[in-house]
């Protein structure tokens, strides 16, 4: 037991003394906190009413993105060196990622936290339109507003179903271009990084590193 304790207190010493350690530590924290499109997030996108082929465009825009990011990183780093690109794409990522803070207390945004905490409230009650023949509606429909987001609870065949009509997307679309947009900033400090250790790190110690 105690030699596994020794050899894992080695290497934390190994790394603590690389001039490396700070960026190599800034890195691990940026990917315990950077946005992407898992099943959270794509979860929070169908709930704030964005349709499916929205979703895969911006999937798509967001890898894209993140292979311009690598471009750059090659010309940032011939006109500025590889610290300061590091620097810079840290900066850019820092900066897109604050439209998806600003996304919390924009219009539309389910996060609203001036609102009170309470139950949605009914706002009006809706006689829905004759419906098709296939379909038997037995209860009128009722709308009401959550945080700026309105909500319509349709009963068909004795089956209640609740679909979101979002009247403002500034919110979620704040919060998706800072998404996307990160991509750039989080690539390049990414492959600035990996570079920081492969000139730095000593070559014997390339493998405790």
């Amino acid at each position: 037991l105690g030699k596994p304790l020794r050899t894992l207190r080695y290497g934390w010493v190994a790394y603590y003394r690389q001039s490396a350690f700070l960026p190599g530590l800034g890195l691990a924290f940026l990917y315990m906190t950077v946005l992407g499109f898992d099943g959270i997030t794509t979860g929070y996108a169908y709930a704030q009413g964005v349709s499916t082929s929205v979703l895969s465009i911006m999937v798509g825009l967001s890898a894209t993105l993140g292979l311009v990011g690598t471009v750059l990183y090659l010309r940032a780093r011939r006109r500025c060196g590889l610290v300061r690109t590091g620097a810079l794409f840290s900066l850019a990522q820092v900066c897109c990622l604050l439209l998806c803070v600003m996304s919390v207390f924009a219009p539309g945004s389910p996060l609203d936290l001036t609102a009170p905490l309470h139950k949605p409230r009914l706002v009006r009650l809706v006689r829905p339109p004759p419906p098709p023949p296939s379909l038997l509606v037995a209860e009128p429909t009722v709308a009401y507003e959550a945080n700026g987001t309105w909500f319509q609870n349709v009963t068909t065949n004795g089956t209640a179903t609740v679909q979101p009509q979002i009247l403002d997307y500034t919110s979620i679309s704040l919060f998706f271009a800072g998404a996307i947009l990160s991509r750039v900033g989080l690539w390049g400090f990414d492959l600035s990084v990996t570079q920081i250790f492969q000139e730095t790190v000593a070559e014997s110690e390339r493998g405790v590193v």
